[in-house]
């Protein structure tokens, strides 16, 4: 019985185990290796990030395409603009050289003339001469840099590129300055050499050699007025181009900041003080004996009277204006083209005010003795023109901004 219940137990202990059940498939299914841990919707991820990424490989083809275009259109514009900095560049320099040959012969010719140390005027037309032909040599090297300039040099790119920016503005400011001044310097001494008095040193063998300084001095004046012009031109240009790239917001403060009202007070003022400035000024040169023996006398004589009724005209417009609330100039005079004949009027005879003071101012800087009038009373004459001249500028302010208003209206409407 024992054995029997051992042989029994032993074969309790041996008993097979249960069949290996299958386990249960995943959601996401199975692979080879057992069981996947990749869910089915992350499969269809996979197929659609696999989509996405073909689409923006074609977008990005399509992008460097078009970056590829920009960039041609780009280099196209750069080579135009390019060419077109070398043509100004070129243009200045021949001016430049042109200016510097004129102030050469200037003041060459005057230092040559016997006995002009004893004349102001002859001095001060030297001195211009030598200022313009020592400062033009300079701006000539600029010049001459730039056209000879290689686009292709990266490094010297960044010189050409602040050279251009900043060269119209020192232009400008000289062109203009040294003009003014030229344009001075020949008045006064033309002033001495139209007719010069009894006993004059300079002029005892003939004025011809002075004649000659002066009008070279003359023609160098508008030498200078011409690459004003184009200083001008070349800056309004690049205040184009800047207006053009700047943000929306920006653009709308600078045109609500244009925005330009006529002050018929301030107008009224200014017109005010030339009318009297010019008629105490030609009373001044009328008073003097024999003026008539002087064309530059005569000359201020006749720039003090034309200013004299013209801005007694302008008073009246300003006054009407003020009084009946006018938003401009009336008889047109507000419009385009009646605002650009009334800047034109004020620049032409802001410059023929400037000359007419420096012509007389030849006359009454000479030494008193040789000259038949009281010196005191034309020098008095000459500081009120010059005072004329000082107050036509403000006129030109306004009358600028009316011009430029009326063309912003017109290109409105």
């Amino acid at each position: 019985m024992d054995r029997e219940e051992e042989h029994a137990s032993s074969k309790v202990e041996r008993v097979q185990p249960p069949p290996y059940v299958q386990p249960r498939k995943p959601e996401g299914g199975t692979t080879s290796d057992g069981p996947s841990n990749v869910p089915v919707g992350a499969m269809v991820r996979d197929m659609g990030t696999q989509d996405d990424i073909r689409g923006g490989k074609e977008k990005y083809a399509r992008n460097q395409a078009d970056k590829t275009h920009d960039k041609q259109e780009g280099n196209k514009r750069n080579d135009l603009d390019n060419v077109q900095e070398r043509k100004h560049a070129r243009i200045m320099l021949g001016m430049r050289i042109l200016q510097w040959l004129l102030g050469l012969i200037a003041f060459s010719v005057m230092a040559s003339v016997t006995g002009y140390s004893n004349v102001k005027s002859f001095q001060y037309l030297l001195a211009m001469g030598i200022i313009v032909f020592v400062l033009n040599l300079p701006l000539c090297g600029v010049e001459w840099f730039l056209i000879g300039i290689s686009y292709e040099d990266e490094e010297r790119e960044v010189t050409r590129v602040r050279l251009y920016r900043s060269m119209p503005k020192i232009n400008v400011i000289y062109d203009a300055i040294v003009s003014f001044l030229c344009f001075g310097a020949a008045s006064a001494a033309a002033g001495v050499t139209s007719d010069p008095p009894p006993g004059l040193t300079a002029c005892n063998g003939g004025c011809s050699d002075p004649r000659a300084a002066v009008a070279m001095m003359f023609l160098l004046a508008f030498a200078l007025v011409g690459s004003l012009f184009l200083g001008v031109a070349k800056l309004r240009k690049q205040m184009a181009e800047d207006a053009a790239v700047l943000p929306v917001s920006t653009k709308g403060t600078s045109q609500a900041e244009a925005v330009w009202q006529h002050n018929f007070t301030v107008g009224f003022v200014l017109r005010t003080f030339q009318w009297m400035l010019a008629l105490v000024s030609f009373a001044c040169f009328l008073s003097l004996d024999n003026n008539a023996d002087f064309s530059a006398i005569q000359f201020a004589i006749a720039i003090g009277i034309i200013i004299f009724i013209v801005a007694f005209v302008l008073m009246g417009f300003e006054l009407y204006g003020r009084m009946q609330n006018l938003e401009y100039l009336p008889l047109g005079l507000g419009s385009w083209l009646g605002s650009l004949a009334l800047l034109g009027y004020d620049v032409v005879f802001a410059l023929l005010s400037f000359g007419s003071a420096c012509a007389a101012a030849g006359v009454t800087s000479l030494d008193c003795s040789v000259l038949p009038f009281k010196c005191s009373v034309g020098r008095a004459g000459v500081g009120l023109m010059f005072a004329t001249w000082f107050f036509m500028w403000g006129s030109i302010y306004i009358s600028y901004k009316d011009h430029d208003k009326a063309i912003m209206l017109k290109e409105v409407s």
